[in-house]
């Protein structure tokens, strides 16, 4: 528990020092509340995100989907997907693995057709 936590700790210490963020300390960040199941963490990184703008980045809002769908938030994963206006296989990928994971698997083929409607490119890990 204490490797999961350190992300965060160094997350804080970045703001204290006055440290720019990036999307991937955003995003491991991210990571660490789903290791931690700390819900609560995420959604305060994700205040944050939208305060300073950080909120565009694809990777960034992958992980936001991530962590939302294993809080079990799927609902709030799925507004996040709907409301990125650009979509890589990145995005496409979280989506449907969030909707594996909750057992939902029309919704991931129904998605995974809509992935290749709009000729978005799969990889190994959309299988």
């Amino acid at each position: 528990m204490a490797n999961h936590r350190r992300p965060l700790i160094f997350f804080c210490r970045m703001g204290r020092t006055g440290t720019k963020y990036d999307c991937v300390s955003i995003s491991v960040s991210l990571s660490a509340c789903v290791n931690l199941l700390a819900l609560h963490y995420g959604k305060e990184i994700y205040r944050f995100m939208t305060k300073v703008s950080l909120c565009s980045d694809l990777f960034t809002k992958s992980a936001l989907i991530d962590m939302y769908a294993k809080c079990g938030k799927l609902g709030i994963a799925q507004r996040v997907f709907n409301m990125m206006e650009e979509k890589n296989e990145v995005s496409w990928n979280s989506i449907i693995a969030a909707y594996g994971n909750h057992g939902r698997l029309k919704d991931c083929l129904a998605l995974f057709h809509e992935m290749l409607k709009y000729k978005i490119q799969t990889d190994h890990v959309t299988f």
